[in-house]
């Protein structure tokens, strides 16, 4: 076996430029698939803020019309969320916030004014969503219906704000919007990547004293979290149960919730019928493909120029099998060379390039990007990655065997001419 792979890796290197096409190939096909898996995954795989993505449904802005169909409206308030969600069988938690807004904020006092991204958001927004605190604690109930107003800042908003240790801000007042509220603690930066978790400051939510349209319309964008095991086609039966209820109470106004989303519908696709796996699907078949086609050209043409060679070594006594073994076996090696560089390539890119590649928001806005961590497990996908090697091997193997085949059951001396 060690004289084998020594005897292709002699090869490898007799025929460079062979060699380098298939490796340089077969790389760069594999870099592009794997980067396409890691970026899906990333997407869609539960990391902390967002930690129960894989159990977390969405759901689109409520409408409220008169009973005539006139009037229309969107959003939602107290009314329907508690009627819709409150102790709904699959769900273990109904939370919500407000709308992300830019907002000023700064110290009492203070000359400098700086511009963040503030969220309101429920008490139990917390059990949802897992942001790591670095000192204080988030808001509790008691506070969150009480006065004066709390908040929890992010680190880059606390050292900003005391030009200093981001902790000592704890138990500071600071001014959202001109209006004083005190910091009850400060987490590590969250990446705008999180769509839903991101905020610089988060508040409580307050002020839902809205009666227009019957008390249904308000500001409330829920986020529910499934109980393990639990269906969120069962749970929208149940909504929609629930919203018929809600309507025949004889008001004039009705409340329509039009859809609930699972995460990686509402990441990708929330505004069209469209499967996301089904898009990412073909999308990895076409980078798998177009570049494996224009490798086997390359690697066809240069397999026309080694035909005298193959024609050399039958006459010296080299049998077809052993001719085509030999070029299988060069092929192979090649292959998973140009398969692990590829993969430590698309690695390496998807790091280096992180904060690129997930962006959400553009560089003019000011709040804080947030380092993105990426978990080990995302750059592990083994079966993704011997379904990409399996793919360049069939496409290198037919572009490299079938000209040798062909050559090996033709005379020497046509072979050596070049002719059919």
């Amino acid at each position: 076996m060690k004289q084998f792979f020594r005897q292709t890796f002699n090869l490898l290197a007799e025929n460079k430029l062979h060699s380098s096409i298939v490796i340089v190939g077969t790389a760069v096909t594999m870099a592009f698939v794997m980067m396409v898996v890691m970026t899906f995954d990333f997407r869609a795989a539960d990391l902390a803020p967002e930690s129960h993505r894989s159990r977390t449904v969405y759901m689109s802005p409520g409408h409220i019309n008169m009973v005539d169909g006139t009037n229309h409206s969107s959003g939602m308030g107290k009314i329907p969320f508690d009627a819709l969600f409150t102790a709904c069988p699959g769900v273990e938690l109904a939370t919500w916030s407000g709308y992300l807004a830019e907002s000023s904020v700064s110290m009492p006092g203070g000359a400098d004014k700086h511009r963040f991204f503030v969220n309101d958001v429920a008490a139990n927004w917390f059990d949802m969503f897992d942001y790591n605190f670095i000192a204080g604690k988030p808001f509790i109930e008691a506070e969150y219906d009480g006065h004066p107003r709390e908040a929890v800042v992010s680190r880059t908003v606390a050292r900003k704000l005391t030009g200093g240790d981001p902790a000592s801000i704890v138990g500071r007042e600071i001014l959202v919007n001109f209006r004083p509220v005190k910091v009850t603690g400060v987490y590590e930066d969250v990446s705008q990547v999180f769509q839903t978790a991101y905020s610089d400051v988060l508040l409580p939510f307050t002020g839902e004293k809205n009666v227009a349209m019957g008390g249904l319309a308000g500001r409330r964008r829920g986020v529910l979290l499934l109980a393990p095991g639990a269906d969120v086609d069962d749970v929208a039966r149940e909504v929609a149960r629930r919203e018929e209820m809600l309507n025949s109470r004889g008001s004039d106004f009705v409340f329509h919730l039009e859809r609930l989303y699972n995460h990686v519908d509402y990441t990708f696709f929330r505004d069209a019928m469209i499967n996301p796996r089904l898009v990412y699907g073909l999308l990895i078949a076409v980078l798998l493909i177009v570049p494996a086609l224009g490798l086997s050209g390359l690697i066809n043409a240069q397999m026309q120029s080694r035909l005298g060679e193959i024609a050399i070594r039958k006459a010296y006594g080299a049998t077809n099998r052993g001719i085509m073994g030999r070029l299988f076996a060069e092929n192979l090696v090649a292959t998973f060379i140009g398969a692990v560089i590829g993969y430590i390539l698309s690695c390496l890119l998807v790091w280096a390039c992180r904060r690129w590649i997930f962006a959400e928001m553009t560089d003019r806005m000011s709040g804080t990007m947030g380092d993105i961590g990426l978990d080990g497990s995302l750059f592990v996908h083994p079966v993704i990655a011997l379904y990409a090697l399996a793919a360049c091997l069939v496409f290198t193997t037919v572009a490299t065997v079938v000209p040798a085949w062909m050559s090996t059951h033709r005379s020497i001396a046509i072979t050596l001419k070049g002719g059919e």
